[in-house]
């Protein structure tokens, strides 16, 4: 469920906020991450959104992060339709797309997304609301914007509200006119949170983590000082993740100091212990304590009879320009779906590592200490 932080929220001051900033300084400089934080800002107009990616950009570097901010694209859109049509909103959240996909081979710390993904799913649930796409269509586009391929990048998803009546007395107060756009009716506004809600309902935990900040009775400062704390928090999660484990006093085998369990029905067993008994703490702890075993699958390609060879490529590890017959890696709390959570961390890995996505047949289990 998301987080919905309310007018009551205590925020800390400045000061505070620039010593984690700091704090989160050190954990980058100590991991090369190989992507940057993405943070997308969603929500409904003049609720503060532009004011706080601007404050939460300019924040950022001065306390030393390499920070983008990405701007939504509806303002240089080519196609002729504006808000309201399917082709439009198509276009912009596909220019979001692109530019999430292009952060993740750029260097730098923090991504901020003025509008992505969320947002595409709310505007595709307002336009099957007032029959502008078919259910048919909305659920074939809703498909496609939250493909995990695309989804997991997404970090933070920043979701700021505003009551339709403030909405509007914000956007005309330093106006010299009082007539109505389009977007600016209460019925719109209204129309557009309750897209809001229903798509944080029916994607919501899609999302690694959303957060509900309701600006109606927030000024700039405060709730700019709430998504401060969000992304701080939201970094050190990024850098410091769990990992999943297993309590040595959990483990149902011996292990040996080095190599393997060729036994298949004790890595079975060992594969069922940790569905049963699993936990997750940070990389910090999980690789210092010495009570925490740490599983780490690994897949050996076959394909006709052939066995992929992979060369390692990471600058400064002792492992650069070695040769290995396994692809693989840490066990994520985002793995945890379904039965075997192993083999989800596999899929994901092959994905991410070797961009294979489809059908393939899982042999035995074999285990190897760690």
């Amino acid at each position: 469920m998301p987080d919905e932080i309310g007018p009551e929220t205590l925020t800390p001051g400045i000061a505070e906020l620039e010593e984690r900033a700091a704090g989160i300084r050190r954990l980058l400089d100590a991991r090369t991450a190989k992507r940057p934080l993405i943070i997308e800002f969603s929500g409904s107009p003049k609720s503060g959104k532009t004011t706080a990616i601007n404050v939460l950009s300019l924040f950022f570097r001065r306390n030393d992060f390499k920070v983008e901010t990405f701007t939504e694209r509806a303002s240089i859109s080519p196609v002729a339709s504006k808000k309201g049509h399917p082709d439009f909103n198509v276009w912009v959240s596909c220019a979001s797309l692109q530019g999430i996909i292009e952060s993740v081979e750029k260097n730098i710390d923090l991504f901020i997304l003025d509008r992505g993904i969320f947002d595409a799913l709310v505007w595709n649930t307002l336009l099957a609301r007032t029959g502008k796409i078919s259910q048919n269509e909305a659920e074939s586009i809703g498909t496609f914007f939250t493909l995990d391929r695309w989804i997991r990048l997404i970090d933070l998803v920043c979701i700021m509200k505003c009551e339709p009546s403030v909405s509007i007395e914000r956007e005309y107060a330093n106006q010299l006119t009082t007539k109505r756009g389009t977007i600016m009716a209460e019925n719109t506004l209204s129309g557009l949170n309750s897209a809001i809600d229903e798509t944080l309902e029916k994607y919501g935990m899609k999302f690694k983590k959303t957060v509900i900040i309701d600006t109606t009775r927030k000024n700039t400062k405060e709730g700019a000082t709430t998504i401060a704390v969000e992304t701080l928090g939201a970094l050190r999660e990024f850098l410091d993740e769990s990992l999943c484990v297993l309590h040595r006093s959990k483990l149902p085998i011996e292990l040996p100091k080095k190599g393997f369990v060729y036994d298949s029905n004790a890595a079975k067993t060992f594969i069922e212990a940790l569905a049963s008994s699993k936990e997750f703490v940070p990389r910090s702890k999980a690789e210092y304590d010495p009570d925490y075993w740490i599983p780490i699958p690994c897949a050996v390609v076959l394909f006709k009879e052939k066995v992929l060879i992979l060369k390692r490529k990471e600058e400064g590890h002792a492992l650069h320009d070695t040769y290995a017959i396994w692809a693989g890696g840490h066990v994520f709390q985002s793995d945890n779906q379904g039965p075997d959570i192993a083999v989800q961390c596999l899929k994901r890995e092959l994905m991410e590592e070797l961009y294979i996505q489809g059908d393939y047949e899982t042999q035995a289990y074999r285990s190897r200490a760690h």
